[in-house]
């Protein structure tokens, strides 16, 4: 043993840290509170105060919600009072030991935990020693790669062959016989069983205890052996247990196809062999349900408070632009049924203000009022602009002549022609206005320049 500084440093073996603090998180608008649960030192900060020889080890330290303990190097210290000040974010933890075994002075302990309580952070001092040592720490749990023996752990990692989902050692000697292991027997060093789980089959003639039947030279109850079941060498199926000597199914379970199901949970036996339940299906208690806030329509499970096809019942179609909202078909906002579908009165030029109120050619629908667009007037049940239309130039019905145009809503020739009769000509090529209306050029002439030649 070394003592430096008073403190005594025994050599340590590698081992688990844990932190038993406040974990459950109890949360309000204001604080925090954690109270009651392990943690695992982080291995850079372990151990907190190091040994004299080097040797590694991870320090233990153990705060409840009323006292806390350092078990580290030996002896440790003892419990002490510990204080929680919990606040928005974090839960302050504080804790302070004035006499620790082999430790030359007071000892003080100050961490914070996060709100998930998930996470520790904080800070060993021994002011004597000149020890100031920051720790991180993370909440102890199965799968974490420590084997927390505190926690109630045996194994790291889970879900392996030596070790289950609860980090509980599995396999010979767990008082389980499991054949899919290897075993053959529990518990060992009992009867014919050996170290390993094993059955050794006997030296000589077998005298079997009563009810057990020597089959190779080792004794076996071939009423309930599924390897021997009935007689040596008769093997259950996997699925199937041997009951009285007879391979049967497990408790509540039937055989379909050769195989042992739940008929009240098997989805691909539901209530029956071969009743199939729809994907969206579960079984439950020998029924195909839906799940919760659902049901079956059509053979799909259908929420008909929000359906448009099985609004508020099955079969039960809301209209063209309808939406299904709490078993009822309706309308989205500003919008009203005309016709069979949901229309905005304000805006359909067919349902203008009212049902069934049809704007004219070329009219819109504004705020629920039929109107031309802007530049046009309503003439004979069609918008027209009179500034350009030469059958309503300047006012409704007013006809433009033959060759006219519309400009600034009057009737006027093209640039170059002019009125003769009812029609624009050109009397610079027109022969039956040339130079002027109503003069005609003989029949072996032409108007050029508004002269027959």
């Amino acid at each position: 043993m070394v003592t430096r500084g008073g403190l005594a440093r025994p050599a340590r073996v590698a081992s688990l840290v844990a932190l038993l603090v406040a974990g459950s998180s109890v949360r309000s608008d204001a604080k925090v509170s954690c109270t009651g649960d392990r943690y695992i030192v982080q291995a850079a900060a372990s151990p907190i105060i190091a040994a004299a020889d080097d040797t590694f080890t991870q320090d233990t330290l153990v705060v409840g919600p009323s006292e806390a303990e350092l078990l580290s190097l030996g002896d440790g210290c003892p419990a002490t009072f510990v204080r929680f000040t919990q606040k928005k974010k974090a839960a302050i933890v504080r804790a302070r030991w004035t006499d620790c075994p082999g430790i030359d002075g007071p000892v003080r302990l100050r961490a914070r935990i996060d709100a998930t309580c998930n996470g520790m952070r904080g800070v060993v001092v021994a002011p004597k020693l000149k020890l100031r040592k920051p720790f991180t720490a993370v909440r102890s749990r199965c799968g974490d790669g420590v084997v927390d023996t505190g926690n109630g752990e045996q194994c790291e990692p889970p879900g392996t062959a030596v070790c289950d989902n609860r980090c509980h050692s599995k396999g010979c000697g767990d008082g389980v016989l499991d054949p899919s292991t290897g075993e053959q027997c529990e518990p060992p060093l009992v009867g014919q069983c050996d170290a390993n789980c094993n059955l050794v089959p006997c030296v000589g003639s077998c005298v079997c205890p009563a009810g057990q039947t020597s089959c190779s030279g080792i004794c076996l109850d071939l009423k309930a052996d599924p390897a021997n079941c009935g007689t040596c060498g008769l093997a259950c199926h996997p699925d199937r247990t041997c009951v009285a000597g007879k391979c049967a199914c497990p408790v509540d379970q039937s055989v379909c196809s050769g195989a042992c199901v739940d008929l009240r949970s098997d989805p691909g036996n539901c209530g029956h062999c071969g009743v199939v339940c729809q994907a969206d299906q579960t079984c439950t208690a020998h029924r195909c349900t839906c799940p919760a806030g659902q049901e079956a329509c059509g053979g799909l499970c259908v929420d008909t408070r929000a359906d448009p096809g099985n609004c508020g019942a099955c079969g039960k179609l809301c209209l063209p632009g309808e939406t299904c909202s709490r078993s009822a078909c309706v309308c989205p906002s500003g919008m009203r049924i005309c016709g069979g579908a949901c229309v905005d009165r304000q805006t359909d030029p067919n349902n203008c203000g009212a049902c069934g109120n049809v704007c004219f050619s070329g009219e819109l629908c504004s705020s629920g009022r039929c109107v031309c667009p802007a530049g046009t007037n309503l003439c004979a049940g069609a918008c027209v602009n009179e500034g350009s239309d030469p059958n309503n130039c300047g006012l409704c019905g007013k006809v433009c002549r033959i060759g006219e145009l519309c400009s600034a809503g009057r009737c006027v020739c093209p640039s170059g022609k002019s009125i003769c009769g009812s029609a624009c000509v050109d009397q610079r090529t027109d022969p039956n206005n040339c130079g002027a209306c109503g003069t005609v050029c003989p029949l072996d002439k032409l108007c050029s320049l508004g002269r027959c030649r």
